[in-house]
């Protein structure tokens, strides 16, 4: 890399931001030399997500990438390359400069398609009985949501320098597609907005499910121990080792005793029903 940006003429600063990563998306001048630091996300063959931090140095006749690893998403661009497809040949390096950068910002929407399908999988399956593995692939979905916010918020930004700079290395005519790229920016931005809400809103709904299944537990549970307290009254009194019981003596007071048990049980079945504690809604 060093040698590299001596032959080209990179300052020694641009090329320590190359090496150094992650670095914050921006964009700096190094005299006729304009440095333009972007994080690049992909989908691999396995639909993982993949992010690294590609970086642009634009110069006078040339442009320059570097990749932390093979694989991008430029693959569109080197098809018009290699087809002599528009006007990617004939224009300047200021427009292929352009198309890169639009390759980055558009390669965001198909990760966000994905996880929109994997929020709509966890929003059918939050009401499900609970299973820690949909709590962690919420929170999962999350931190890369918020990791996704604030990527594509300084690219954002990095944009908006790079529009606002007057004698910049872009022409006026790149200047329109830029804009248009930067308004892709903004959308990303609103759909990772919304994404995050619709996150927040099924963890809520799964908390609240996991809640309501406790509460139903407890419920049940607490149905069953009002049973069983009048019933274990009865059988305490008649457990006393008094002598002068009359209710011992008789012939049929044991017959009686469960008689009356589940009298008492029935009364008590019949009651939390007529309340609805016994029904599910």
């Amino acid at each position: 890399l060093a040698a590299v940006g001596e032959v080209l003429g990179i300052h020694p600063l641009a090329v320590a931001d190359i090496v150094h990563t992650p670095q914050r998306s921006k964009f700096e001048a190094f005299g006729d030399r304009y440095l333009i630091v972007l994080q690049m996300g992909s989908l691999s063959s396995s639909q993982d997500i993949e992010l690294e931090q590609i970086t642009l140095v634009l110069g006078p006749t040339w442009v320059v990438t570097f990749q932390e690893r093979p694989g991008d998403v430029f693959e569109p661009v080197r098809r018009r390359l290699r087809g002599g497809l528009g006007s990617l040949r004939r224009a300047g390096p200021d427009y292929l400069t352009y198309a890169l950068i639009d390759s980055i910002v558009d390669g965001y929407f198909p990760i966000l398609e994905q996880l929109g399908e994997q929020l709509d999988d966890l929003e059918e399956s939050a009401l499900a009985p609970a299973d820690r593995t949909h709590l962690q692939d919420i929170h999962a979905i999350r931190r890369l949501l918020i990791q996704l916010n604030q990527i594509v918020w300084g690219q954002r930004d990095a944009l908006s320098s790079v529009l606002r700079t007057e004698e910049g290395p872009f022409g006026s005519a790149v200047h329109v597609y830029l804009r248009d790229t930067y308004d892709h920016s903004v959308q990303l931005l609103e759909l990772v907005g919304s994404l995050r809400e619709l996150a927040a809103a099924i963890l809520e709904v799964h908390l609240s499910s996991v809640s309501n299944r406790m509460n139903e537990v407890m419920k049940t549970l607490t149905v069953m121990a009002s049973i069983f307290i009048p019933l274990t009254f009865v059988a305490g009194v008649y457990g006393m080792n008094f002598r002068h019981m009359p209710e011992l003596g008789w012939r049929w007071s044991y017959a009686g005793f469960w008689c009356g048990i589940v009298v008492i049980a029935g009364a008590l079945l019949y009651w939390f029903r007529r309340r609805g504690w016994l029904r599910g809604g």
